[in-house]
């Protein structure tokens, strides 16, 4: 192993790609290992083609960095629990795809995916890298077998897409709203009934993501756009490794592949804010309203997604624990995100007239 660990702001920069001084200690202590290459098979959990832009950004980042000796290569798409399934069995390197698609397997998987009323993309990060986050997702992943890595989030996105104005509960009483992963618990505590997307026969449907909204045609279907987010304030994906791969990987290899992830992870989200300015320019001036939800509606709808959560993550212990410590690093970030970037940002538009 190399004496000189590569650093984080090495490979975000690409500086070990780019030849100079920090690719030549990567590469100098072994020679021989520097001619080899190791190829990882990806399988994605399912066929958004989002999946399939990531993996190919991501693998050229991992190429770079690694100076070819490491390689991410497209292996098809399955079911979340059965690609998971297939990398924990050894056929297969790693799956890519939102850790919610595996709630059948764990219902503790929905905490890093997307939380009704919960941490925002990048309060998400932050929990994970610092919160203790990443260290509770791999007790719950170690036992199916796998080592998961963030590697994106899908951003921020509305409350939700309605015939009318979201006034009271009893506009949503008994409706088929389309949502997904804890989405669902959230739909059904405000007395709704949860559906799978399906294109049909749905009354309402959470926002996926703005791009994502126009393209599965939400925009035509329902001329009310909710806000703020209420069941899917962010959307991360992730890497599922083998976990006996990832132990055998070397400190530099697992260096290389965290850090170009973390990179991808921003890359992303920069990405997705750039791209959900534009859907909702091009929303507005095509007429959908906006809707804004009451605080008083608004704290309801919170107050009893979260009873319902904790009533459902109470069976099991490793799903309480990790409940516990995401809701204390949620208590613990709430006040600054709002004196620090929300307040900011309202008192911004107000005084610039936006």
């Amino acid at each position: 192993m190399s004496e000189r660990r590569l650093s984080r702001r090495q490979a975000l920069s690409g500086q070990v790609g780019l030849g100079l001084a920090g690719a030549a200690a990567l590469a100098a202590p072994n020679v021989a290992r520097a001619q080899s290459s190791r190829a990882l098979a990806v399988v994605a959990m399912d066929g958004a083609l989002e999946y399939s832009a990531l993996l190919t950004r991501l693998a050229e980042r991992v190429a770079l960095v690694s100076r070819g000796t490491l390689r991410l290569e497209a292996a098809g798409a399955n079911a979340p629990v059965q690609a998971v399934q297939t990398v924990a069995n050894g056929n297969a390197d790693a799956a890519l795809g939102r850790p919610d698609t595996l709630m059948p397997l764990d219902p503790a998987f929905g905490l890093f995916s997307s939380v009704p009323f919960g941490l925002d993309p990048r309060e998400f990060e932050a929990w994970v890298q610092h919160g203790g986050g990443q260290r509770d997702w791999d007790d719950l992943a170690r036992a199916q077998g796998i080592k998961p890595v963030l590697v994106g989030d899908f951003g921020s996105t509305f409350g939700g897409w309605f015939q009318k104005p979201f006034i009271a509960r009893d506009d949503i009483a008994n409706m088929r709203i389309a949502t997904e992963g804890l989405g669902a618990v959230a739909v059904e505590a405000a007395g709704a009934i949860p559906v799978v997307l399906d294109g049909g026969g749905i009354g309402a449907s959470v926002s996926f993501g703005l791009t994502r909204d126009m393209g599965l045609g939400l925009s035509q279907a329902f001329p009310f756009l909710v806000t703020p987010s209420l069941f899917h304030p962010q959307r991360a994906i992730a890497l599922q490794f083998n976990a006996s791969l990832w132990d055998s990987l070397s400190e530099e290899e697992r260096m290389i592949l965290t850090t170009c992830c973390e990179a991808e992870t921003e890359a992303m989200m920069t990405e997705r804010l750039d791209l959900e300015m534009r859907a909702f320019g091009d929303l507005v001036r095509g007429g959908t309203q906006s809707a804004p939800i009451s605080d008083a509606l608004y704290a309801e709808l919170a107050g009893l997604a979260h009873d319902a959560l904790s009533e459902r993550f109470a069976a099991s212990p490793i799903g309480a624990s990790i409940w516990l410590n995401y809701q204390d690093f949620l208590s613990k970030v709430s006040g600054w995100s709002e004196v620090g970037e929300g307040l900011f940002t309202v008192k911004r538009a107000a005084a610039l007239g936006m």
